[in-house]
């Protein structure tokens, strides 16, 4: 919650280069209607309720940045003939981004917008609903495995099954983007560029890690 200190508008959008257990700072996006982008970035805390729950920021400032052209967001598209044209015709491609509208209350992810190249940003794709569905399986036994939690009985098999599905689950994000969009996600590599697998990383297995493990959880992160 932002405590009065700053106003998160409905109409901004927002996208995080996540790190490993820290969170600096947002981006803050409006994409106005002549297509130019407005930039400001909030520096912020993090706090995860639950599995459930929504992500709630705790904003400490908000500090404006001038407008900057799209591109010095994703230098390395900078020489891409085929981006820019892209973006003069309307379409705002980008790298695979995870897209969050912000509210008085935080940050809804209700619906993941990717820009991938030659579609429109507005455009939703599949990947979620893939990864919902390799999410659902897994939940009877990920419930089985909060009893044990409640129960103060977590043995250290539970916390090594939890970390061999999310092995499994990313291994088959990165087979199901590659099939589909022809582009392999490194995760180990390039974690700034995968943000689609830390949205689902965030949102849940995460969370259930941390649950099951306590603080060598972090352990277990940091392995992955």
């Amino acid at each position: 919650m932002c405590g009065g200190k700053c106003t998160l508008l409905p109409e901004y959008f927002f996208c995080y280069t996540p790190t490993l257990g820290a969170y600096s700072h947002l981006d803050q996006f409006l994409l106005a209607k002549d297509g130019s982008l407005e930039v400001r970035r909030v520096a912020y805390q993090v706090r995860f309720l639950s599995d459930h729950a929504p992500l709630i920021l705790e904003c400490e400032t908000l500090v404006p940045k001038p407008p900057i052209p799209l591109w010095h967001l994703q230098p390395d598209l900078l020489g891409d003939p085929e981006y820019k044209q892209d973006l003069k015709g309307g379409q705002m491609c980008y790298s695979i981004t995870n897209w969050g509208t912000a509210t008085s209350q935080g940050v809804e992810w209700d619906a993941l917008k990717l820009g991938i190249r030659g579609e429109s940003l507005s455009k939703t794709c599949g990947i979620r609903k893939c990864l919902d569905q390799e999410l659902t399986r897994q939940e009877d036994v990920l419930t089985a495995l909060q009893r044990q939690i409640d129960n103060g009985d977590v043995p250290e098999s539970a916390c090594l099954e939890v970390h061999g599905r999310i092995v499994e689950l990313w291994d088959r994000l990165d087979s199901y983007v590659s099939r589909n969009y022809r582009q392999r996600l490194d995760w180990a590599e390039d974690r700034s560029r995968c943000m689609l697998a830390w949205l689902l990383w965030r949102e849940r297995p995460v969370l259930i890690i941390q649950m099951l493990c306590g603080p060598s959880g972090e352990l277990i992160l940091g392995q992955l």
